[in-house]
């Protein structure tokens, strides 16, 4: 199944830059920041000690319509994942590595009615989503003391199918060019992107922040 994911994403990539033999490339981003896998061992005072850094590039066509844009969207981001546990005996620290690798296709859209995306004026600020789905590829690393009981330890190298949100501020610098805000979400509805399975039905998520670099290319239109 796993061979099976990575294999079906590599068609529609194929299929997607055959597009791009014919027709101009339009948007190229780069962007840097923080993120953290939401999961087994967030609590209150971990929220920002198991952030990690976080790096995304994408690679959007213009459609006909200036308001959307498709495109491929890859990252990579790693953290040190940590919790104190209380037993009835003692008190200590578990921790896991983990590396999460995301590469998908997206649908990037600018709400405005009239966004005239290449017609930009300085300093205009530019609203956007963005939707995806793609394949995770992750691996968790146990670097100290196991988890209690409760809790399943749940290491190795994985892949699975992930559905992303984005959401951010473009502002523009020149006609071509732009600086960047967003989050980004993204899960498979699964409990182990931390490397630790808990009791329940909660879904572990990576939520990441990130600043970045637009640069448009052409004017030409995909679709």
């Amino acid at each position: 199944m796993q061979v099976l994911n990575v294999r079906l994403l590599l068609v529609c990539g194929a299929f997607f830059l055959s597009f791009n033999v014919a027709r101009s490339q339009n948007q190229l981003g780069l962007g840097i920041g923080a993120g953290s896998v939401r999961g087994d061992f967030l609590s209150s005072n971990t929220s920002l000690q198991n952030l990690g850094p976080f790096v995304q590039g994408s690679y959007f066509l213009q459609t006909k319509k200036d308001q959307f844009l498709v495109g491929l969207i890859s990252n990579y981001s790693t953290s040190l994942q940590s919790r104190s546990f209380d037993t009835d005996m003692l008190s200590y620290t578990s921790s896991i590595r983990t590396h999460h690798t995301f590469i998908g296709l997206a649908l990037k859209t600018y709400p405005a009615s009239s966004v005239r995306l290449y017609n930009p004026y300085p300093g205009r600020v530019l609203p956007f989503f963005s939707v995806g789905f793609g394949v995770e590829l992750f691996n968790n690393t146990l670097t100290n003391t196991p988890p209690p009981a409760g809790f399943v330890l749940d290491e190795g190298f994985k892949t699975q199918f992930t559905g992303m949100l984005e959401a951010g501020l473009e502002v523009n610098l020149t006609e071509k060019l732009s600086i960047s805000g967003s989050i980004t979400w993204r899960t498979a509805f699964t409990d182990n992107w931390d490397g630790l399975i808990g009791t329940g039905q909660a879904n572990d998520a990576l939520a990441a922040v990130q600043l970045g670099l637009v640069y448009r290319l052409t004017k030409e239109k995909l679709f």
